[in-house]
């Protein structure tokens, strides 16, 4: 619920029966401009072309919601929110 009150109506967001991963699709993606934010962030966050050795994905992202969404998590998730914003 907090990711799609706070990510442009856009971004396509999974609901997945089981597991604690989300995945996100963002059109028009700049995907190697958020590798690079992601990276001096140190977020934990895995890009989708890691997921194929097929040029895909690179509009998608993986998230872990293992965590409550709260303190350090919340602020992480805050600046990915950001990020994305920033790069498509």
């Amino acid at each position: 619920d907090y990711l799609t009150q706070h990510l442009p109506y856009e971004v396509k967001i999974s609901y997945p029966q089981g597991g604690m991963v989300l995945w996100l699709q963002i059109p028009n993606l700049d995907h190697l401009a958020l590798a690079e934010g992601i990276e001096q962030l140190q977020l934990d966050v895995r890009l989708g072309h890691l997921f194929t050795t097929l040029d895909l994905y690179t509009e998608c992202i993986r998230i872990n919601m293992g965590y409550p969404l709260e303190g350090q998590t919340r602020r992480e998730l805050d600046s990915l929110i950001e990020l994305i914003s920033m790069h498509r």
